[in-house]
């Protein structure tokens, strides 16, 4: 090797490495396209693990469609979170870009935020068959209380190992390709390094503020949010396409209540629609015992006798007993949750609350004074009344709903482990709680316990995720590779039906109405019929039970029954002589064509009526589908609806209703 001359500068290892790097605007460009590279490949994942999300297939013109909106809400994640290494490779300060140690610290500005965009958005492409749609900032709240979150996190995986391998190439990736800012030479002249520097910050900061806007500086304009997706979707679904996790985790902290809309003055909005319910004339006064079961995720694809449309009329379904059930119980040609997620439901069954855009539970309004089935019962009849979950205590915040709504006892895992009379730990699942079948027989049993009347809410937990049985039933109901629920459904069907066979010798099983239902539906399943936006998570079985006929006669209803139904229709049924205000329906006084339900994610509601569906969004219908003809939701007749029924009116009034009434804590008359 030549030797340098004498008096010439003789860089370090470190420094000739440092020749790589590229000058300050350079290098952020480079390093920004990578982010952007990174967050596109993270989308076509999304997609290839979920490919049910892009309403129109595999269709080129759909995949340009939602990448190009996809850009939108990527740029505004990225400024976001690059926002301080841009600021610190861009300052203007000459002693900063002589220094090694402010090199290191700007790649790690780079690494470790971009780094977790990775992991949120691979994370999520696993996630969206369990959620249904985008994880946002609620899902702290949503799991503050749950202890088993890392075995869970951990168990899922080992089961999607290649995600998490493919996780790690893509971040080694990032680090190989990333170019650092190349070092401030000491020849060069520090003003045109300030004057050129003071010109790159600013054009940045304009670029980052219209970036994380997502355009718009105007005055009235405002920042994008999660909601403005559905502008560049065709359904709901495709939303989760167009959006990235740290967009909207980013866009959902400290999220507030809704504007309260008004779109009608009093008088004509209780003429749309009034959630205020008044008891008929004659009403025979009844006291039965009232048990509700929320079945957890059992989508109404799984039950047989729900589904006598589908493969020629030989569709067996998973749930024997539920489908026997059906066949003596009063149901409704179809039935929908209200809710998206399981701390949804029990507000939506238990106090007829729908979820509107956000869990009610994690909003200020769940400190309000509510309407409940347990509260209006106890002005009924001095009934007893009791929840019980087998999860660990605390989780869910359930045992806090259901002190909220009335109920006087909460039996959860804790309860079940400390009675010498059931198994205690050896009965626990190993991550969600104490196995259905076991509790179940625990629940029988307490319910012998209670001073009649009573009303008792069990919550089911075994037909969930990671899909295991009990060890003793492993070969019983084999694995499906492609919907692996299937045998928890069936595992549970079982366990209600030894539930249901202890409990006819019960002195207190005649005088009791049983209500079945799910907290919400699941999109792991097989036919079209549940891939469309109503179907996914919404169709559900809600089922009546009277073994004594007394109070809900057998037979098959036309028309649409809903979870904030439940509670009104129950009040009604046994004769409750009080006003009350309920969201849902009294689906015995209801004739079928004006039978409707409601659920909104996000912006979307989606509305059923007679035989059509609305979508509706930003004051308009942005959909309408004929159930009837299209039930698979694949022609938008929205350009040539007459809206005969007032279905969008409806829409808004039950909208205004509930935001005013929750605003102004107005729920109980």
């Amino acid at each position: 090797m030549t030797p340098s001359a004498p008096g010439l500068y003789k860089p370090s290892r470190r420094r000739r490495d440092n020749r790589r790097g590229l000058p300050r605007v350079a290098a952020v460009i480079v390093n920004l396209f990578w982010a952007y590279v990174a967050y596109t490949l993270c989308r076509a994942l999304f997609i290839a693990v979920n490919p049910a999300t892009l309403s129109g297939g595999f269709a080129w013109d759909d995949i340009f469609r939602v990448f190009r909106a996809g850009l939108v809400f990527d740029s505004s994640a990225i400024f976001y979170l690059n926002a301080p290494y841009l600021l610190l490779v861009l300052l203007p300060f000459h002693v900063k870009d002589r220094s090694v140690l402010i090199q290191r610290i700007e790649k790690w500005l780079y690494m470790i935020p971009n780094s977790l965009a990775i992991v949120l958005n691979i994370g999520d492409a696993a996630a969206y068959v369990y959620r249904g749609g985008r994880t946002s900032a609620m899902v702290f709240s949503e799991f503050a209380n749950e202890s088993n979150v890392a075995g869970v996190v951990l168990s899922e995986m080992l089961s999607k190992w290649w995600l998490v391998l493919t996780a790690v190439a893509m971040i080694a990736g990032l680090a190989a390709v990333y170019r650092r800012a190349r070092p401030l030479s000491q020849h060069t002249a520090l003003g045109w390094y300030y004057v050129s520097g003071i010109l790159s910050i600013t054009v940045c900061a304009g670029v980052t503020v219209l970036a994380m806007r997502g355009g718009g500086v105007t005055s009235g304009s405002r920042p994008i949010s999660v909601n403005d997706a559905s502008r560049y979707a065709k359904s709901p679904t495709e939303t989760s396409v167009v959006l990235n996790t740290p967009f909207t985790v980013i866009r959902t902290i400290g999220n507030t209540p809704p504007e309260v809309p008004h779109y009608f003055d009093k008088e004509e909005l209780d003429a749309i629609y009034s959630p205020e319910h008044y008891p008929a004339d004659s009403l025979e006064r009844k006291t039965p015992n009232i048990v509700v079961i929320l079945l957890e995720s059992f989508s109404a694809e799984y039950v047989g006798a729900l589904n006598r449309h589908l493969d020629g009329g030989n569709y067996a379904g998973y749930t024997p007993f539920l489908d026997s059930l059906i066949e003596r119980g009063t149901t409704w040609s179809e039935s929908f949750s209200n809710a998206v997620t399981s701390i949804d439901a029990m507000p939506a069954v238990l106090a007829s609350i729908p979820r509107v855009g956000r869990p009610f539970i994690l909003t200020p309004y769940s400190l309000n004074h509510l309407t409940s089935l347990p509260n209006e019962l106890k002005n009924h009849g001095d009934y007893a009344t009791a929840f019980f979950h087998g999860g660990t205590n605390g989780s869910m915040g359930f045992d806090s709903f259901a002190q909220s709504v009335g109920f006087d006892s909460y039996y959860g895992r804790s309860e079940y482990e400390s009675d010498s009379r059931t198994g205690g730990n050896a009965d626990f699942d190993g991550i969600w709680g104490i196995w259905d079948e076991e509790f179940m027989q625990y629940f029988a049993m307490k319910l012998g316990e209670m001073k009649q009347p009573f009303m008792a809410t069990l919550f089911t937990l075994s037909s969930h995720h990671p899909f295991n049985v009990p060890e003793r039933y492993k070969d019983r109901w084999p694995d499906d590779a492609e919907v692996p629920m299937y045998k928890c459904v069936s595992y549970t069907d079982n366990a209600l039906k030894e539930f249901f066979e202890k409990a006819k010798s019960a002195p207190w099983y005649d005088n009791t109405v049983f209500v079945l239902t799910a907290d919400h539906g699941f999109p792991m399943v097989k036919h079209d019929y549940y891939k469309t936006p109503i179907g996914t998570r919404y169709r559900i079985p809600i089922i009546f039970y009277d073994p004594s006929g007394n109070v809900f006669k057998p037979g098959h209803h036309e028309g649409y029954a809903q979870q904030i139904d439940i509670m009104p229709t129950v009040l009604s049924a046994i004769g409750y002589n009080k006003p009350f205000v309920a969201f849902g329906q009294n689906l015995l006084a209801t004739s079928g064509e004006d039978t409707w339900a409601f659920n909104r994610e996000g912006d979307i509601t989606q509305f059923v009526q007679d035989c059509y569906i609305i979508e509706w969004s930003d004051d308009e219908i942005v959909g309408v589908f004929d159930l009837n003809k299209d039930s698979l939701m694949r022609e938008n007749i929205a350009d040539g609806f007459i809206d005969r029924k007032g279905m969008e009116k409806r829409v808004k009034a039950i909208t205004q209703s509930f935001l005013e009434r929750m605003d102004a804590d107005s729920v109980r008359m």
